[in-house]
């Protein structure tokens, strides 16, 4: 008679089982997260540049 192999977790009945990432997933995570940080400071950049831009003119209409 085979034995049944249980979960030695408490937190539940679980039936995952746990693999490596493989070379290529880790490449892709890596490249898109790597890409969503430089949009993100590109992103920042071109922000902060038009908030000061727009407080500018905002400042100079309001004067004349």
């Amino acid at each position: 008679m085979r034995q049944i192999q249980t979960n030695k977790h408490s937190s539940g009945d679980h039936d995952f089982e746990h693999k490596m990432i493989t070379h290529m997933e880790l490449y892709n995570l890596a490249n898109t997260l790597g890409m969503l940080a430089m949009v993100t400071v590109v992103a920042y950049h071109f922000v902060a540049v038009n908030a000061k831009h727009v407080s500018g003119q905002n400042g100079n209409t309001a004067s004349s």
